[in-house]
């Protein structure tokens, strides 16, 4: 036996030290090198699995808050459902006005004197409005998103300008509107509003005296997935509690572009086309209809219309 192996066995191994040739001293740096990293290579992974049990338990947190504030939601967003269930109106049918898909909208078949329109948010399509200017009706519309309007007509005037709730240099407020276009009679104009989202804010800081101008307001209402937060149900309850007070919805379509979300367990159209008209106007009663009508037409044509029956609550 060498010396170097009887020092390690009798003598060195018992104060925990090691003699070794210098060959094979790389080796072991190289070994605990490798060991090191490798132990590097473990802490990381147990640090990025521990994030990970973390990002998960609060996803399970955020889930189980946001499925129980939908299902405290319920009743609450049953109330503001309720705003929205249509009526019939005594001594008159209702016609589709405009496109036969996307760009259409089923009012009454009323146009006894009317004075003006108003379209907000043209796009591509101006079918409502042009149908209105060929009845002889003039129609002003108004779109920021568009340059120009996409036809032309003598009872047609466009505006490159976006409908706000407040005025600014920028926009236009619905009572600024009506100041300048419209008249001093109630219930003998027309509007139509499809401006992406921000229909809410816009009625929310329209006057009654204004709104009570319209005989007829056809409006797509945007983001109904937002009902789960309390703070859009209490914005759009208000809204929808002083379109009330002065009409009534005479007609519901849901927009085949988006689905249905459920809130609180309730199926509901993420994008809302409603038809209101206005109490001095018309009388009502109550309603058994089925929506769709034959009248409606889904706005995406590939694809179903959302079946949204007798839509009470």
């Amino acid at each position: 036996m060498s010396l170097g192996r009887l020092l390690n066995k009798y003598l060195l191994t018992t104060l925990g030290l090691q003699l070794v040739r210098r060959a094979e001293w790389a080796d072991l740096k190289q070994a605990a090198s490798q060991k090191k990293a490798v132990a590097k290579r473990l802490s990381r992974l147990e640090e990025s699995f521990s994030q990970l049990q973390r990002s998960f338990t609060n996803l399970r947190r955020s889930v189980r808050v946001r499925i129980h504030r939908v299902g405290c939601g319920q009743e609450s967003f049953l109330q503001l459902a309720r705003l929205l269930s249509p009526h019939a109106t005594v001594g008159h049918s209702k016609m589709r006005f405009g496109a036969e898909h996307d760009g259409g909208y089923v009012m009454l078949d009323d146009l006894e004197g009317i004075e003006a329109a108003f379209s907000f948010g043209v796009g591509p399509d101006c079918s409502w409005d042009l149908e209105l200017a060929e009845r002889g009706i003039r129609t002003y519309q108004f779109d920021h998103t568009v340059d120009r309007a996409p036809v032309i007509h003598p009872n047609l005037s466009f505006f490159k300008r976006k409908i706000v709730s407040a005025p600014d240099e920028d926009g236009e407020t619905i009572g600024g509107l009506l100041d300048r276009y419209g008249s001093n009679a109630d219930a003998n104009l027309l509007l139509k509003m499809d401006i992406e989202g921000d229909e809410w804010q816009v009625l929310e800081h329209a006057e009654r005296r204004h709104l009570r101008k319209f005989a007829q307001i056809v409006c797509e209402f945007h983001g109904f997935d937002q009902a789960i937060r309390e703070e859009w149900r209490d914005q759009s309850k208000r809204v929808l509690q002083k379109l009330a007070a002065d009409f009534e919805v005479v007609h519901v379509h849901g927009n085949n572009a988006a689905p249905f979300v459920s809130i609180g367990n309730v199926p509901f159209p993420r994008i809302l086309e409603v038809t209101f008209a206005n109490r001095q106007r018309y009388q009502f009663v109550g309603c058994e209809e089925l929506f769709p009508t034959s009248l409606d037409r889904s706005n995406i044509c590939d694809r179903a219309d959302l079946f949204l029956g007798r839509f009470k609550f």
